[in-house]
């Protein structure tokens, strides 16, 4: 079984590569889309990017043992 450290850390891991694949996938959709630019799509990509390194921040501090 795996420890509740490394299922953290999985977890995180995993939340962030799908924040990322979506934050690429809208950012190529705004930068291709002239009419994107002006609405809250720059802001959302953004935010899943800015979630993107907090998650994969989380995972690398679960992967840390504390003392």
């Amino acid at each position: 079984m795996l420890g509740a450290g490394l299922k953290k850390q999985s977890t995180m891991t995993g939340l962030g590569a799908c924040l990322f694949l979506a934050g690429v996938l809208l950012l190529f959709f705004v930068l291709y889309h002239e009419a994107a630019r002006a609405g809250p799509l720059p802001w959302i990509t953004g935010a899943l990017l800015i979630g993107t390194v907090l998650c994969w921040v989380a995972s690398a501090e679960a992967e840390t043992p504390r003392a």
